[in-house]
């Protein structure tokens, strides 16, 4: 629950700069723990399929987070 104003941040809009001030944490630790709750996110959504209202939150949480540093494929392209 510690994270959760940097999330709100994050999923906001800020910088990691203003999110490692509002969550209090190190941005490694808070992009390793957004990439955990993706996961877990797509997870569920799969589980899920696409006959339920929560699916489509789900993926629209997954495209509002999924940005920046937090993007391991995005990253992982750039080098």
């Amino acid at each position: 629950f510690g994270l959760s104003v940097g999330v709100l941040a994050w999923a906001q809009g800020a910088s990691m700069r203003k999110v490692e001030h509002a969550a209090a944490a190190d941005g490694g630790d808070f992009v390793r723990t957004l990439r955990m709750a993706i996961q877990m996110m797509r997870q569920l959504r799969s589980a899920l399929g696409k006959g339920y209202p929560l699916a489509d939150r789900l993926e629209e949480a997954i495209v509002t987070v999924n940005r920046d540093e937090v993007d391991a494929k995005r990253q992982f392209e750039l080098g």
